[in-house]
């Protein structure tokens, strides 16, 4: 069974004994030691700051296992994310939930602030030869719409 709960991790990333307390995310799979790396190399951000970015991978884990086999593509699951944390995933009309979730709607905020956590999250992730995966939300051409926006 999936599942991903937060956990206080003292995190050491050298042989110096210097140890670093942490909010960690254990999952079925373990500690997810890239975002223990993640945050361990963002050391002058805040404890809050820090216990933000845990909370929305832990959405972003919590989404993912709710919805498997659901895309095919991670922009069209990220999109649908996207709309989940902001609008909620429950019907108001029926009160029912098919995933499970039960994730009322969010501030507009909020929402936007959980995926910029997310997104630089991500985009250190592709940055780092370790992980060899291609950013979440790709750069691209701007067409010329854009360029004008």
């Amino acid at each position: 069974m999936a599942y991903v709960t937060k956990v206080i991790v003292r995190y050491r990333n050298d042989d110096t004994g210097r140890e670093v307390q942490l909010p960690g995310l254990l999952t079925q799979a373990g500690i997810l030691i890239s975002h223990l790396r993640y945050l361990a190399s963002k050391r002058i951000k805040s404890e809050s700051w820090k216990e933000r970015s845990t909370f929305a991978v832990r959405l972003l884990i919590k989404y993912i296992n709710a919805n498997e086999n659901c895309f095919e593509e991670t922009r069209d699951l990220l999109s649908a994310f996207a709309q989940a944390i902001e609008f909620g995933t429950i019907d108001h009309e029926t009160l029912v939930d098919p995933s499970g979730l039960y994730w009322n709607p969010r501030r507009s905020e909020d929402s936007r602030t959980l995926l910029y956590h997310l997104t630089h999250y991500t985009d250190w992730l592709a940055e780092r030869p370790e992980y060899n995966t291609k950013r979440a939300n790709p750069f691209r051409k701007a067409n010329s719409e854009e360029e004008k926006m």
